[in-house]
């Protein structure tokens, strides 16, 4: 056995779904001549060593793991630009849902220092999240209850969810693995689409924090279609300015930094 063939295969494989963010066997085994038994092998070494997730129907790159300090430090300057114009849209006496990731993170750190707000609410489902307000007495805040996972301190349990869906936000302020015009906003973990797809429903408007790398891209599991999105704020290294006009035709407001 050529392991070294065997790799360059994998590598193949791996290749062909990360250009084609969401694709399937039979897309892989016709563009890459593999059979479609060899291919599910090799997908369950990429799974396994968590380059790739595999779901009902088709199989994506897994763009929302790696440590919580690793996506905070990528981009970073960016996300602080990201952060700073979406605290500027707090307003007084919102009552706002506060998402978990790392563009969030720097967003709830910053609004955590705005002690000019007043009669502000803030509901978040991650725990590092919420630390970022425990010093502003100016602010309420709610952190609902659920399984807590480790990797990023979030939860999204059924728990969490019913929780949540007792609540109507002003404004909704979430990170983004995935935009584009085409299929909306998608992130690659069932349990988080399921919960941001009710806060999607129960928010007057919905704001994205998505860094440039992630605009035109695909997930594995939809939120919500493009109409669903109020605010995108990215920032100017997004080159894909044919994308960011579709999205904006379809009355997203765009904000780049």
């Amino acid at each position: 056995m050529d392991y070294n063939l065997i790799t360059q295969r994998q590598q193949e494989i791996y290749d062909f779904i990360a250009n084609a963010n969401v694709t399937t066997i039979q897309e892989i085994s016709d563009a890459l001549k593999f059979s479609p038994s060899t291919i599910r092998r090799d997908l369950k070494v990429l799974e396994k060593e968590k380059r790739i997730q595999s779901f009902h129907g088709g199989v994506s790159v897994n763009t929302g793991y790696g440590s919580f300090i690793e996506r905070t430090s990528k981009n970073s300057e960016v996300k602080k630009k990201i952060a700073e114009a979406a605290v500027e849209l707090v307003e007084d006496n919102d009552f706002i849902y506060v998402g978990g990731g790392s563009t969030t993170f720097e967003f709830a750190a910053m609004l955590g220092r705005r002690f000019d707000l007043s009669g502000v609410t803030i509901v978040c489902s991650a725990m590092n999240i919420a630390r970022c307000f425990v010093a502003n007495k100016q602010f309420k805040i709610i952190v609902p209850g659920g399984e807590l996972e480790a990797e990023d301190e979030s939860m999204a349990s059924k728990m969490t969810i019913d929780m949540l869906s007792r609540y109507n936000f002003t404004k909704a302020f979430v990170g983004s693995q995935a935009i584009n015009a085409k299929n909306g906003y998608s992130i690659p973990r069932l349990n988080l689409s399921e919960l941001k797809s009710m806060i999607v429903e129960n928010s007057k408007e919905l704001i994205l924090l998505c860094d440039h790398t992630k605009i035109g891209k695909v997930s594995a599991y939809k939120v919500c279609g493009i109409d669903g999105v109020h605010t995108l704020i990215t920032d100017f290294f997004a080159e894909n300015e044919e994308e960011l006009q579709k999205i904006a035709d379809h009355g997203v407001k765009v904000i780049r930094v």
